[in-house]
């Protein structure tokens, strides 16, 4: 009996800790590659987002200057239409 509890406390305890300890240094490794993805992603998504509201700046001011555009197209129309009928 000594014998195996020697052999246990030898060998076959240090391979089991040292199988568990790797696993969860794995485990670790992972969670830490998941949280530096989760920050990249945070990251990708603000960058996106600022550009989505740069566009979105840019076709309101678009739109804003084609109003203009179409208001003075219907502005020249009606004069010209004006002196015609003059």
């Amino acid at each position: 009996m000594e014998d195996f509890n020697k052999l246990v406390s030898t060998w076959i305890t240090p391979i089991l800790l040292g199988i568990v300890g790797f696993f969860v240094m794995g485990i670790l490794n992972d969670v830490k590659d998941i949280k530096a993805n989760q920050i990249l992603f945070v990251k990708e998504q603000a960058t996106m987002q600022a550009k989505l509201e740069n566009i979105d700046h840019r076709v309101t001011a678009l739109e804003r200057w084609l109003d203009e555009v179409d208001k003075a197209q219907r502005t020249h129309e009606r004069e010209q239409n004006r002196s015609k009928n003059r």
